[in-house]
């Protein structure tokens, strides 16, 4: 995103921090962040949320309920590292 680095410094953080957010969450990045990291001790919850926009905070109950979903999904993985 050329823009965005173009203006880096002018944007206030609380911007800056959900530009970031937004670009982890992208699959690309998530699949880099495997093949930088490489360890079986990671693992990524990433809910269903395609139907989702970031700023309708009024569906925060939905996302949440779609976390936990998700985290549910991968709790035995989860157990299995911590144990």
């Amino acid at each position: 995103m050329d823009i965005y680095k173009n203006i880096k410094s002018r944007i206030p953080e609380v911007i800056r921090y959900t530009y970031k957010s937004l670009e982890l969450a992208d699959e690309d990045t998530e699949r880099y962040f495997y093949v930088k990291n490489m360890t079986d001790d990671i693992v990524i919850i990433k809910p269903d949320m395609r139907d989702m926009k970031w700023y309708k905070f009024n569906l925060a109950e939905e996302c949440i309920k779609r976390g936990s979903t998700a985290t549910l999904d991968k709790i035995n993985t989860i157990l299995e590292i911590l144990s």
